[in-house]
């Protein structure tokens, strides 16, 4: 029990520390492709889109290399449950009303599903290997090629402020020492955060009985699905409701293609019957149900409070054995 609560205490602080640390490289590095001349546009989708998803990637990728990889895989299909099930539902209540626009609708749905149907059958048979890694990748660079010619809006940037406020940007500002130092300071944090999230998971796991696949799909994903929370927190805040919708859908992409095709390149990935049972079935039909929601072009108080229902009962489903 001792050793459950200290490594409990552990993981908690190292998903605190593992967010903060993306948030601050996110910043310093979406500062220096300002400095360097970047399009706007580019930094949003290269820097910050992937920024909210470093979490992920990074403790995916760690827990690969160390073979654990069922925490790998069970982080990407509870994030994805996460996103849109709780953020997506709390920001569909907190707003009353999420808009989609037309022309972002099609493209952006179509990704979202394709994603997900895709890494559904590639992890049904318990393993996803190098080839679904390749195809993942190149699913990652349509996605990435569709976003960065589709220029419409600036990239909603988090400033690491205390109140969450949008950070704007008019011109390229020269570069300070402090920027050097977040970039360097969130790097160091991603990674010892993520290092700690894996060790914790793993200690957890064993001292309680319950798989890493289950605690990598609730526990760690939901911390590791802050920064899209807190972009999705900002967005509403500023009236900008569609950011949040784009974030979120965004994130999901990114997951199955970059983090689950990142993280087999260190080697084969085991999906556990868990994730089969339980995160998969989950996963595809919050999906199904979010791109039926947004079809009509605007999703719903009544419908962000069914996502919610849906998490809880994917967290409780989770555990039972």
């Amino acid at each position: 029990m001792i050793d459950t609560i200290l490594w409990s205490t552990i993981l908690a602080i190292s998903v605190l520390v593992l967010v903060q640390g993306s948030r601050y490289f996110t910043v310093a590095a979406e500062r220096i492709g300002l400095r360097l001349g970047l399009a706007p546009y580019v930094i949003g989708v290269a820097i910050v889109a992937t920024g909210t998803s470093l979490p992920e990637l990074v403790s995916s990728v760690i827990s690969a290399a160390r073979g654990a990889s069922e925490i790998a895989v069970g982080n990407v299909v509870g994030s994805n449950i996460t996103n849109i099930c709780l953020i997506l539902g709390l920001a569909a209540v907190a707003a009353g009303r999420l808009p989609l626009d037309h022309d972002k609708r099609e493209g952006a749905l179509t990704l979202l599903l394709g994603s997900a149907l895709l890494i559904a059958l590639m992890l049904y048979d318990r393993t996803f290997r190098m080839l679904e890694a390749v195809i993942c990748l190149l699913g990652l660079a349509v996605f990435l090629i569709y976003n960065l010619e589709r220029k419409t809006e600036p990239p909603l940037i988090v400033c690491p402020t205390l109140d969450e406020e949008p950070c704007v940007i008019p011109r390229p500002a020269p570069l300070r020492w402090t920027t050097w130092m977040f970039l360097v300071g969130g790097g160091v944090g991603v990674y010892l955060g993520a290092d700690f999230v894996v060790r914790a998971v793993s200690n957890i796991a064993d001292a309680a009985g319950v798989g890493k696949d289950i605690i990598a799909a609730t526990a760690v994903a939901l911390g590791t699905s802050l920064p899209e929370l807190a972009v999705s927190i900002v967005a509403l805040r500023s009236g900008r409701t569609e950011i949040s919708v784009g974030n979120i859908l965004g994130s999901n992409v990114f997951n199955s293609f970059a983090v689950l095709g990142i993280s087999a390149l260190f080697g084969p990935l085991a999906v556990s019957a868990q994730v089969v049972r339980v995160g998969i079935p989950f996963m595809l039909a919050a999906t199904v149900l979010a791109a039926f929601a947004l079809l009509r072009g605007t999703m719903e108080r009544w419908g962000g409070a069914i996502f919610l229902l849906l998490y809880a009962l994917f967290v409780a489903a989770s555990f039972v054995r």
